[in-house]
C-alpha cells in the first residue's frame, strides 16, 4: 500500500482538528504543536518518531476516504497523541500518552476527551479493539507491518535501536512474543481496508521476523 505524499507531520493540519475539537485560537494550537513536535523529536526516538505520526495519518486518509470514522476528530487526535510519551524502559507509554492528552484537553468536550483517551489506551495492542473507530485508530498503528519488506525493515532496525539497552536475545524475546500474539489472532487487523491490503503482508513479514529471531539474529 503506496502512502507516500498523502500527508505529513504539518502544523496546519494538527492546528484545525484542534481548534475545531478543543476551541483554542491560533496561538494556542501552535504551542501546543509545538510541545508535540519536541516530544517526537526526542534524541530517543527512532521509530516512534513525527515520521511515524505522519505514516499514520496518511494511512488514515486512505482508509476514512473509503470508510468514514464515526467520529473523525477523535481518531485524528488520537493518531496525534498516541505515542507522546515514550520512555525506552516504561511498560505503560499508553497510558501515559492518554494522560498526557486529557491534560491538555480542557477545551474538548468530555465525551470527545474520553474517547481519545480510550483509542489512545486500544494502541497498546493487548487485546483486538471492539469499537469501530478504535479499530481504525489501532490497524492504523499496526499498518507498518503489512508495508512492503523494505519498509518493514527499516521499521524494526528504528525499533530496535529504541530498544539499545536490552540484549540482541531479550530484544528478539520480548519482540518475538508481541509478533507472535499478532500473529495467533484470527485476524491482525480489524477493518476492512487494512486487512484486504494489509494481512497477507504483515504475515509474511512477522512470520519472516521471526524465522530470523529463531536463528539468533534481530
Amino acid at each position: 500500500m503506496d502512502t507516500h505524499g498523502h500527508a505529513e507531520f504539518c502544523e496546519a493540519r494538527f492546528c484545525r482538528v484542534w481548534r475545531r475539537a478543543a476551541g483554542a485560537d491560533a496561538d494556542a494550537a501552535r504551542a501546543l504543536f509545538a510541545e508535540l513536535a519536541a516530544r517526537y523529536r526526542e534524541p530517543h526516538r527512532h521509530y516512534h518518531t513525527e515520521a511515524h505520526i505522519g505514516e499514520c495519518l496518511a494511512r488514515m486518509d486512505l482508509a476514512s476516504a473509503e470508510s468514514p470514522p464515526q467520529d473523525a476528530d477523535a481518531a485524528e487526535l488520537a493518531v496525534w497523541f498516541h505515542d507522546v510519551v515514550y520512555e525506552i524502559s516504561a511498560c505503560d507509554n499508553e497510558a501515559q500518552s492518554a494522560e498526557w492528552f486529557a491534560a491538555k484537553a480542557d477545551g474538548c468536550a468530555p465525551e470527545l476527551r474520553e474517547r481519545v483517551k480510550r483509542h489512545i489506551l486500544d494502541t497498546a495492542h493487548r487485546a483486538p479493539p471492539r469499537d469501530a473507530d478504535a479499530k481504525l485508530v489501532v490497524d492504523v498503528d499496526l499498518s507498518g507491518l503489512g508495508m512492503d519488506a523494505e519498509m518493514f525493515w527499516r521499521d524494526g532496525r528504528n525499533i530496535r535501536k529504541e530498544s539499545a539497552n536490552l540484549s540482541d536475545a531479550e530484544y528478539t524475546r520480548r519482540q518475538g512474543k508481541f509478533l507472535r500474539t499478532l500473529l495467533e489472532r484470527e485476524r491482525i487487523f480489524s477493518t476492512a481496508f487494512f486487512y484486504e491490503r494489509c494481512e497477507a503482508a504483515a504475515r509474511r513479514n512477522i512470520n519472516a521476523a521471526l524465522a530470523r529471531y529463531a536463528r539468533g539474529e534481530w
